[in-house]
């Protein structure tokens, strides 16, 4: 093999090499605190996490309705709807297709964070509509992750559990 014959298969073997580390990176599963970023960890508690609550707007999509609620963080719908949210891998879709709605609502969420004198700031969101496509981030950085439709079932039929205040 000549020297420039090695060059070239050497640059071509660096390029592959680098594609398939950036691909993994692109679409490595990530857990809900990796996909929200910032400061959550699942594994503090409530308090410790600086979290003041859960707020949620559920949009009717087949009833003409939308829900309005909020769950406080001591409730153990919060800790039961973090465990939903962490149960799974949040792997990256990338680009975003049409997206089917599934759901009787969509639900929007904000994680509620700050310290327990002053107000509280927007921390983690998702959005979920049973596309099999959910949205996760912080402020307005979300990017879409798959999740299984029937996971986002079961978190509607949790949040539809709950006192709520009909806002329309």
């Amino acid at each position: 093999m000549t020297k420039r014959r090695r060059r070239v298969v050497v640059i071509a073997v660096v390029i592959v090499l680098l594609a398939a580390v950036i691909l993994t990176v692109a679409y490595y599963p990530r857990s809900f605190a990796q996909a929200v970023g910032g400061s959550y960890d699942p594994a503090k508690t409530p308090q410790e996490n600086g979290l003041q609550g859960v707020h949620v707007i559920l949009s009717g999509i087949t009833v003409d309705e939308t829900r309005e609620l909020h769950i406080d963080p001591d409730d153990p719908a919060a800790a039961e709807l973090t465990a939903l949210l962490d149960s799974q891998s949040w792997r990256p879709v990338y680009p975003e297709v049409g997206r089917q709605v599934e759901l009787d609502y969509v639900v929007m969420g904000v994680y509620l964070v700050g310290d327990p004198y002053g107000g509280g700031r927007p921390g983690a969101r998702f959005f979920l509509d049973g596309s099999g496509i959910a949205q996760a981030g912080q402020g307005g950085d979300l990017k879409d992750y798959r999740m299984d439709p029937a996971l986002q079932q079961q978190i509607l039929d949790l949040l539809l559990e709950q006192p709520y205040t009909l806002v329309s």
